[in-house]
């Protein structure tokens, strides 16, 4: 969208922060991510709604679409796509610690490769 920097803008600017607070921003993004925007949203949408597809598509359309405009098209699927995977894993382990550590642990290693 013209006007809005892209993905690779954004991601030199957080590059750009210490080391410390990028890995203290990956920590904080994904238990909150995960804790709020999946684990809660999906059980009061799937209370509310009594729809399992309803609760998963909510929470990865509100996570996925907003970076759209700033990452275009091919991230945003991405996106959308690993955070549909990682919600049907916690429908079927309810384990949201899995999903922060499996989130973080892509954050940290694509922080500490970019450190190179």
């Amino acid at each position: 969208v013209a006007g809005l920097p892209g993905y690779l803008d954004g991601a030199d600017t957080f590059y750009d922060l210490p080391l410390s607070l990028q890995i203290t921003d990956a920590i904080l993004i994904s238990a909150g991510l995960y804790w709020l925007l999946i684990a809660y949203a999906i059980e009061r949408l799937r209370t509310l709604t009594r729809s399992a597809t309803v609760a998963i598509l909510i929470p990865t359309a509100v996570f996925s679409l907003p970076h759209l405009p700033a990452w275009g098209p091919g991230p945003t699927v991405t996106l959308a796509v690993s955070t549909l995977i990682l919600t049907l894993v916690y429908l079927w382990r309810r384990d949201v610690l899995a999903l922060i550590l499996a989130d973080l642990s892509v954050d940290i290693y694509g922080i500490l490769h970019s450190q190179e």
